[in-house]
């Protein structure tokens, strides 16, 4: 026991005196064509410093930054045919393997998409169902073996020193039996809680035509601070409820580059959500628990 002790002992540090490693883990959410690989490809940039970026992209995302190609520069591209390959990747990225050894920011574009890949595996290994039939229904247990591999992923990702990681996923919308809409990642409950939990920010993109002094403009939001019906996350002090890409990126730069102080207080930091406005509030409805005995959110009477 003592001698467990010294090694404890040894690991103290005055909180006066140490350095935090600020690696950034983020999620960026949102419908389709709301901005979200505009947006993570900025900061990607910007936390990269002129340094490698790996896109690991199971979609077609890349094809939005066609436009922009300066958002491309110093960025490695894998196109992901199977969930699988990211276990590879994660792991190419831990032991700093060739080819992986430089890579500053990592980005997974669509991980929802892989989720549900996942999870149809999962499904039809259980039932011994090919890919060529259809997919059997989805039981309760399906859901653990998925989060497990998602989880397994994120967290050997998060042991690579040196290494930003940011996630994209599609949003989704579930509407209570009072008709009040929250909008969440598009995971289930239990998994997007557990992701949750690693994030530094969780970030919800909008984007929206408004009429400004007799002009059309189309805007374009970061809801990165929790309200009633939008889940969102920030471990980042001087995050806005909502923000322009600019301001969003720039807050996350600055807390990177910046000391423990910038953090700002606990109560700052704190997850609850975000007072509305009397007119915004919903009369009912409220979200008050992450899963119910059906995986999906509970809401309160």
């Amino acid at each position: 026991m003592a001698n467990k002790l010294d090694q404890i002992r040894q690991r103290m540090q005055s909180m006066d005196l140490v350095e935090i490693d600020k690696t950034f883990i983020g999620m960026i959410y949102g419908k389709v064509g709301a901005g979200k690989t505009t947006l993570t490809q900025w900061l990607a940039q910007v936390l990269a410093a002129g340094e490698p970026i790996l896109y690991c992209d199971s979609a077609d995302g890349w094809v939005s930054l066609q436009n922009t190609p300066d958002l491309m520069e110093n960025t490695t591209r894998i196109a992901i045919n199977e969930a699988s390959e990211l276990t590879v990747i994660a792991n190419a990225l831990k032991n700093r393997s060739k080819g992986f050894e430089d890579f500053r920011v990592l980005v997974i574009d669509e991980l929802s998409s892989l989720a549900e890949e996942i999870l149809e595996d999962v499904v039809r290994d259980r039932s011994g169902t090919a890919k060529d039939e259809l997919l059997p229904e989805i039981e309760g247990k399906d859901y653990g073996p998925q989060g497990q591999i998602i989880m397994s992923i994120v967290r050997n990702l998060k042991k690579v020193d040196n290494l930003h990681i940011i996630l994209v996923a599609h949003s989704r919308e579930k509407t209570d039996h009072r008709k009040v809409t929250t909008i969440y990642p598009q995971f289930p409950p239990l998994l997007g809680g557990n992701l949750q939990k690693l994030m530094h920010v969780t970030s919800y993109v909008t984007a929206s035509v408004k009429e400004r002094k007799g002009k059309t403009t189309y805007e374009r939001e970061v809801q990165s601070q929790p309200t009633a019906l939008i889940l969102a996350k920030s471990r980042i002090g001087h995050m806005p409820v909502t923000c322009d890409f600019e301001t969003y990126v720039n807050v996350i730069a600055d807390w990177v580059e910046g000391d423990l102080a910038e953090e700002g207080t606990p109560s700052e930091q704190d997850d609850a959500p975000t007072e509305l406005a009397a007119d915004e509030l919903p009369t009912d409805g409220i979200p008050v628990a992450d899963t119910s005995e059906d995986d999906e959110p509970a809401y309160a009477d």
